[in-house]
């Protein structure tokens, strides 16, 4: 079926959901799922001076935060007996979706497994959607978890 299901993490709990869903479905079908982590770094590059005083600090504590996210998420599917690796990218403009796609192509998931909110309306028009940009651009299926919370 899936050999190879590229898995976004980010800490939320909708991304902790997507991962779970993903961890089944590898669980199932003997794929390797790979974890993969936005470092969003575009706050700093926004942030004006008072952010460039502390930058090196942030950033820091941000991979920092990225590699125990990533070693958790391994470890849940170490747990399930489910064979995994993990990756990130650390991004100073554009948007999480796009580097989630390239991704995809440069580990060659043949599918994506990724938690979702749900916004609608002006949420969605003020914080956008990765899973959207995903869902449009991917090359691959894209299996969308919803939140449990609504």
């Amino acid at each position: 079926m899936y050999s190879r299901i590229l898995v976004p993490v980010d800490g939320s709990e909708v991304g902790d959901a997507g991962a779970a869903e993903a961890l089944k479905l590898a669980a199932n079908s003997g794929s390797t799922v790979r974890f993969f982590n936005v470092i969003d770094l575009t706050y700093i590059a926004r942030g004006g001076e008072g952010a460039s005083v502390y930058s090196d600090q942030l950033t820091d504590v941000t991979r920092q935060e990225a590699a125990k996210l990533l070693d958790r998420a391994l470890e849940r599917a170490s747990a399930a007996g489910v064979k995994a690796e993990s990756g990130s990218v650390e991004v100073m403009t554009g948007r999480p979706g796009d580097e989630i796609v390239l991704e995809a192509e440069r580990c060659t998931a043949d599918l994506i497994v990724m938690g979702t909110h749900g916004r609608r309306g002006f949420q969605r028009a003020m914080l956008g959607s990765d899973a959207e940009t995903v869902v449009r651009h991917a090359s691959v299926p894209v299996l969308l978890v919803p939140s449990r919370k609504r």
